[in-house]
């Protein structure tokens, strides 16, 4: 087994793994060569992020297979901390070849600790890759055995997120708002083949309520991500809760992404937001 850094050489056979790897993960479709190679470039040398430095990517190989690789590099503090960071930005390994990734992981804890790092974050949603599910996005529990290694060295689950879905969803539009407040409808364009939507209410110009939509294809060229739509935040004035208006919301914007060419649906939160 060996553990070599990132050769631009590798790139095609890397994406083919990655590929492989987020298969069977919700929300995830193949990337191409050209968007996967453009996240690893600064492990090559390329320019840097503005949030962080260092990068680097190191690939297992057994037998001129590659068996796995890490992303790792070095971004800013914790809130309230004063050493930097360090981040595992991607881990995946061949299931059954745990060699491979206590060898990688070894290989990127041992990259940050010369760096300063005073902890390690794996997948964190602001340093997720680009085209991984979407925005709110961590380690999926689909990934069973690299979170099982994890585990087994020292990694405690920190933030994570639900996932719901609506394929194929049928929404009757909505009645009239309470007290005839006015509706802003805003589409949003992007990578997407469709538009994000925005729905706002905003009386007299102050905001209490909004529902923030994007097309699935702002994470993915693939056909099949052109179809979803993905809610990014729903939110009410504290004033207004309990009068129904979040779920106006919601179902407001539903109704216009159905209208304008959307099949599917879906929405997430945190682990832990109960409420």
């Amino acid at each position: 087994m060996e553990i070599l850094p990132l050769q631009s050489n590798m790139m095609g056979h890397l994406v083919k793994v990655y590929n492989q790897a987020v298969k069977p993960i919700p929300y995830c479709y193949p990337v191409n060569r050209d968007d996967f190679a453009r996240e690893l470039e600064p492990a090559l040398g390329g320019e840097a992020s503005e949030d962080r430095r260092d990068e680097a990517v190191y690939v297992a190989v057994e037998n001129r297979r590659l068996a796995g690789f890490v992303h790792a590099a070095i971004g800013p503090p914790r809130p309230g901390k004063d050493l930097e960071e360090g981040l595992i930005r991607f881990l995946w390994y061949r299931p059954g070849m745990r060699e491979a990734g206590e060898k990688l992981l070894d290989a990127a804890e041992a990259h940050c600790a010369s760096r300063g790092a005073a902890a390690v974050s794996v997948l964190s949603q602001k340093h997720r890759y680009s085209f991984y599910m979407m925005k709110a996005a961590y380690l999926s529990d689909v990934l069973g055995h690299v979170i099982s290694l994890l585990g087994m060295r020292g990694y405690v689950r920190n933030q994570g997120e639900v996932f719901l879905k609506m394929p194929e969803f049928t929404i009757a539009e909505p009645g009239p708002l309470l007290d005839d407040l006015p509706v802003e409808v805003e589409h949003t364009g992007g990578r997407g083949r469709l538009p994000g939507v925005t729905i706002r209410v905003a009386p007299e110009e102050k905001e209490i309520g909004i529902c923030e939509n994007v097309s699935a294809g702002e994470f993915s060229r693939d056909r099949l991500a052109q179809e979803w739509i993905f809610t990014t935040w729903l939110g009410v004035d504290e004033t207004y809760r309990q009068l129904g208006l979040g779920r106006w919301l919601l179902q407001r914007a539903l109704w216009e992404a159905q209208r304008i060419g959307f099949r599917h649906a879906a929405i997430s939160t945190g682990w832990e937001n109960y409420r």
